[in-house]
């Protein structure tokens, strides 16, 4: 297995391919050849620099590049493994080191040591930045579709959560934390305020049985909890009070389960009636 430093010191001298859209603002990427395999294939490994950045981040990331590999039928592989994110555990989690595998299933039926022992092997831009994001939510779900299939363990874990949503009318709320406020590139969280206001106002006009919360903040949820009481729904996750989760290591598996709780989060809040939440 090539070592983690190897981009983008290895690809210094090797010039980005040209990519014929004429498009502003393209990716570089850049082609390598490591062996003699799969001649007739070319391979275009997926990645995020400076260890990526939040989990759906990084997904939108992923989703944007598949579009630019499916438009050159190259074969896209996640590589999480080498280039690590912040989910990244020291040992290997359910078998695996790549990080992307926690989660999802690959994307290609071939394995980074076999895409890194074959002749044509492409790099993405690192960078944030996706490429081509998708231009409607018909395209996003055709992607997601066709390319990105949860793990079982994890379909297993989110097919027993969603039970608690089953026949009956249910708000979700996504209460994003503080930290928003302080992290780059984002908008304002929304306040307190705000939020009650609105549940209140969609308990007014709405059906609502159920209020699924989902929030990374305790002090948020043991505030709704005091002011909807048994009406509302959540899931035994790790939250904190004032502080970032990312910055402790309170249990074993800490980084990986952050990740795995934030999309059974969203995979929750998905299958509500209806959302309540800030631009995140």
């Amino acid at each position: 297995m090539v070592k983690r430093c190897f981009f983008p010191e290895m690809l210094q001298d090797s010039p980005p391919l040209s990519l014929p859209f004429g498009l502003p603002n393209l990716p570089k990427v850049y082609v390598r050849r490591f062996g003699e395999r799969n001649p007739d294939r070319t391979f275009y490994v997926i990645w995020r620099d400076r260890l990526g950045s939040g989990f759906f981040s990084n997904l939108t990331q992923v989703i944007s590049h598949l579009i630019l590999a499916e438009n050159h039928g190259w074969i896209p592989v996640v590589d999480y493994q080498n280039f690590r994110t912040i989910y990244q555990e020291r040992s290997p989690v359910n078998g695996t080191a790549n990080a992307w595998e926690y989660y999802f299933k690959p994307l290609s039926p071939y394995s980074l040591e076999e895409v890194y022992s074959s002749r044509n092997v492409l790099f993405a831009d690192g960078t944030a930045c996706p490429p081509f994001p998708c231009r409607s939510n018909r395209e996003y779900r055709s992607i997601l579709k066709r390319y990105i299939h949860l793990q079982d363990s994890v379909a297993e874990e989110f097919s027993e959560f969603r039970k608690m949503l089953e026949n009956t009318f249910v708000l979700g709320i996504h209460f994003r934390g503080k930290e928003m406020n302080t992290t780059p590139g984002h908008p304002f969280a929304p306040t307190v305020r705000q939020m009650t206001t609105w549940t209140d106002r969609i308990l007014e006009n709405h059906p609502v049985e159920k209020i699924f919360f989902s929030s990374e903040e305790k002090d948020y949820l043991d505030l709704f909890v005091k002011r909807y009481g048994k009406r509302l729904l959540f899931l035994p996750f790790f939250r904190v009070s004032k502080v970032n989760a990312y910055n402790l290591n309170p249990r074993p598996l800490h980084r990986h389960l952050l990740g795995k709780e934030a999309l059974l989060d969203s995979l929750m809040l998905s299958c509500c009636d209806i959302l309540l939440c800030g631009k995140s």
